[in-house]
């Protein structure tokens, strides 16, 4: 129980020190960051609107593997804190974090073709 503690507080130590970083190193261009967001995301949306629009458009494949690889980044992200969360640190485990990659694919594949962004 007490390595679980010191685990926790590394963990959360780490996690603001790169959280610190972050802020220092990203805040002086925010709103260039926040630009290039609002550029990603409209580009995705012109492209699934001119995919549903005509359905002889295709997409590149490296817009699909972008697009693939940004969601499942994010489903990543938060099944991993959702599970860090419940669990605590025994979670950054190798074999968790496989049992997380797994999930995160499913989910990214499955979510592609609900909205239609996949066939």
């Amino acid at each position: 129980m007490e390595s679980s503690n010191f685990a926790d507080t590394i963990i959360k130590a780490t996690i603001q020190e790169i959280q610190s970083a972050a802020y220092r190193t990203f805040y002086p261009f925010r709103f260039y960051l926040l630009g290039l967001l609002i550029l990603v995301i409209g580009g995705i949306l012109v492209q699934v609107f001119m995919k549903r629009t005509n359905p002889n458009y295709s997409l590149s494949s490296g817009f699909n593997k972008m697009v693939g690889s940004l969601i499942y980044s994010i489903f990543s992200i938060l099944i991993t804190f959702i599970a860090y969360s419940v669990l605590g640190s025994q979670v950054i485990d190798t074999v968790w974090l496989g049992i997380i990659g797994a999930i995160s694919f499913v989910l990214t594949g499955a979510f592609l073709r609900l909205i239609g962004f996949w066939r």
